[in-house]
């Protein structure tokens, strides 16, 4: 089915919503790990991923901004290799 909605050209708009729902559901089941009666441990990282999670949902996707991130991404990788030689 995916690879229908690719040749017909709109495959970029349903994963970008299925995207949307899968964050929106990970907020959810997250928020509710954070309130559970968990370990400090299990809980700290429920609240990092949730704030990761909310940050996804707060900024539009942009292509800008994917290029932004690889472009950084290869900065990072291109500074390691450097600082091993």
């Amino acid at each position: 089915m995916w690879l229908a909605q690719e040749a017909m050209g709109g495959g970029q708009h349903s994963r970008q919503a299925e995207n949307g729902r899968l964050l929106v559901e990970a907020r959810q089941l997250l928020e509710r790990v954070v309130q559970m009666d968990a370990s400090d441990t299990r809980r700290a990282w429920a609240r990092r991923d949730l704030e990761r999670v909310l940050s996804w949902l707060a900024r539009p996707p942009n292509e800008d901004g994917l290029r932004q991130s690889r472009k950084r991404a290869a900065t990072r990788r291109h500074e390691r290799d450097d600082f091993g030689r």
